[in-house]
């Protein structure tokens, strides 16, 4: 808020309307570097309980996280994965193959560790159709081999 010569009035609170109608303004903003700089700089002198640091981490997991998106993530080798925390096969970071959870629930009953699941085509289809169940990794790798034999036949 501003006085009657444009100056910004000190100590005074915004209501949650105009902190709302701010927010929206700077919505999609661009900053130059030197003002994110400041921004950031701004924080340093900052110090916060170790309560707080924790309410201030929790507020952001989840579904509550500016990046979510509902737990399902492409990793860079070009599968796909979900967030599974309760999953018993599930990785350190809690998450489990897209394409093994299609499958488990196609057969009924976990996976075990040394099954394999093909992809017949794109890593990201995971429909069932697409999908093809080895005991494994040996009679996978077998069944690459006669693929290749295939190929070069015709």
């Amino acid at each position: 808020m501003r006085d009657e010569k444009g100056r910004f009035i000190k100590g005074f609170k915004h209501t949650e309307e105009s902190k709302k109608k701010i927010g929206e303004l700077h919505r999609g903003m661009k900053f130059s570097e030197d003002a994110k700089l400041k921004m950031r700089l701004s924080h340093l002198g900052k110090k916060f309980s170790e309560a707080t640091k924790l309410k201030m981490s929790l507020a952001k997991l989840g579904e509550k996280h500016h990046n979510w998106k509902g737990g399902r993530s492409k990793l860079g080798n070009g599968y796909i994965e979900f967030l599974q925390n309760n999953h018993p096969f599930a990785n350190k970071r809690g998450h489990v193959l897209e394409h093994r959870l299609v499958m488990e629930k196609h057969i009924g009953r976990y996976l075990l560790p040394e099954e394999v699941v093909h992809h017949d085509g794109e890593k990201d289809d995971n429909r069932i159709e697409k999908l093809q169940l080895f005991e494994n990794k040996k009679k996978h790798n077998k069944y690459h081999a006669e693929q290749r034999k295939l190929s070069k036949v015709s």
